[in-house]
């Protein structure tokens, strides 16, 4: 029966979704058609319309409408390949076979830190949804749970490719990096970034544990977010098995420290010098980009602020994140 039900699944997706490389060659011959094609077909609005109207007929009629969300994980794929393509062209530099100016460098940052910020989102949807495809949640509870976790990873996507497309600029060759402040409560906003990563840690004996000063904050907060979205992942992957991570927030008057600390593998001290560098990984059976860390020292940065870490060999590994003058003071 249970076979009988997968077939079924199964045929309802289309033909290209297990292939390893979605491109054929007239878009790998030029990649950039394919950012236009993307934008062509989705706007911010409609996207974020469609979405909702997924999730909410995914709750109601079972997997309907999975191939709708597994269609945008797709092209969302696409736009990485071509990201992929385009960056290592440009490498290509290497060999004198392309000179690489500043525009091109700016370029291949931007491509970077989309590809990566992205992709580390709709990696959270995939897990999600395996888990309760593959039956290993029953229970009504938790099925909602993860349909909210769901849900919630949308959302946060959405905020994230809105706040990449309309703060970044290309300035003289460079990449500008504006602000987007807004005003939020610290404990609110740090369960919408935490709460997909409960729902992976439950299949892993691991933990999540919050020390939450629920102050008023002003500042950008999809790119706090994602500093704390991309330190929460760095912990998932390094941290020991059956092991807490624990989020720390507190105001120290206009100052906002946030720590994110996990018990595993100390980061050796020849190591620390290139661990906020672009491309550089630790360990290259972990797999990843080595962007994680490089994007969240760039966002502190453009917040004002500052990240540092701390790590005791075989204990703890503390992120500490200090972004100034966002809390506000009484007069």
């Amino acid at each position: 029966m249970k076979d009988t039900i997968k077939e079924k699944i199964l045929a309802k997706y289309p033909e290209w979704h297990h292939r390893p490389f979605l491109f054929n060659q007239e878009e790998m011959d030029n990649p950039f058609q394919v950012y236009k094609e993307f934008f062509d077909a989705y706007s911010l609005p409609n996207i974020r319309v469609k979405l909702w109207e997924w999730l909410h007929s995914a709750c109601h009629d079972e997997y309907v409408e999975a191939v709708n969300l597994l269609t945008l994980y797709r092209h969302c794929e696409r736009l990485i390949e071509a990201s992929l393509l385009i960056y290592e062209r440009w490498n290509r530099e290497e060999t004198g076979h392309y000179p690489k100016d500043n525009i091109i460098r700016s370029m291949e940052q931007f491509f970077g830190i989309f590809s990566h910020e992205i992709n580390t989102q709709l990696a959270g949807i995939k897990q999600c949804y395996e888990c309760i495809q593959q039956g290993k949640i029953t229970d009504k509870d938790n099925t909602e749970f993860y349909l909210q976790s769901i849900h919630t990873i949308s959302s946060n996507t959405l905020n994230v490719l809105d706040n990449l497309l309309t703060t970044v600029k290309f300035h003289v060759g460079k990449l500008d990096i504006r602000l987007e402040k807004t005003t939020f409560h610290l404990g609110s906003w740090v369960k919408t970034i935490t709460q997909p990563f409960e729902a992976a840690t439950a299949t892993e004996d691991r933990r999540i544990c919050l020390t939450i000063q629920d102050a008023e904050i002003i500042t950008d907060k999809v790119k706090l977010g994602q500093i704390l979205h991309n330190l929460l992942a760095n912990a998932l992957k390094f941290g020991s098995p059956d092991t807490c991570i624990t989020v720390k927030c507190h105001a120290e008057g206009a100052e906002l420290v946030l720590q994110v600390i996990n018990q595993g593998n100390s980061i050796p001290a020849d190591k620390m010098a290139d661990l906020f560098k672009p491309y550089q990984q630790l360990e290259s059976n972990y797999g990843g980009t080595g962007l994680g860390l490089y994007i969240c020292q760039l966002y502190a940065e453009v917040l004002g602020g500052s990240i540092t870490v701390q790590s005791e060999e075989k204990a703890t590994t503390t992120f500490t994140v200090c972004i100034p003058d966002c809390v506000p003071q009484e007069q």
